[in-house]
């Protein structure tokens, strides 16, 4: 095995690793918050200022009873303080098409068709290192 294929298993694993459980929100919205009560889940877009809120995706969920079936997403796109409202089921297809993407690109990006093919291509790998 090369260094170069050892750093690409590397990425590769790391992503999945990133990807293996659901995240806990990473804030609680303060009380002052327009949308508290509730949770936010903040992706950094492309890292750069962490404290740039313009170059992020937020995900909301708020924590009443006329709205608790929805999920409030901001796009970096998005001008500030602007959210996408959409009902959990419709957030669930979207969160699914994006990991199904992502799976497609990755295949695509490995030379590979299918997860069965990915993990056959790993057996081969391992048994040349002996």
């Amino acid at each position: 095995m090369t260094l170069s294929e050892l750093r690409t298993e590397l990425r590769e694993l790391v992503a999945l690793a990133g990807t293996a459980e659901k995240p806990k929100p990473d804030y609680e919205l303060p009380p002052k918050h327009g949308m508290a009560p509730g949770h936010e889940w903040v992706i950094d877009y492309r890292a750069h200022d962490l404290y740039d809120q313009t170059r992020q995706w937020q995900v909301l969920v708020r924590d009443s009873d006329d709205v608790a079936d929805c999920v409030y997403i901001h796009t970096p796109d998005s001008m500030p303080g602007d959210y996408v409202c959409a009902p959990t089921l419709e957030a669930r297809r979207l969160a699914m098409a994006i990991l199904a993407a992502c799976d497609r690109a990755e295949e695509q990006s490995a030379g590979v068709t299918h997860l069965d093919g990915r993990r056959s291509r790993k057996r081969r790998i391992g048994d040349r290192v002996t």
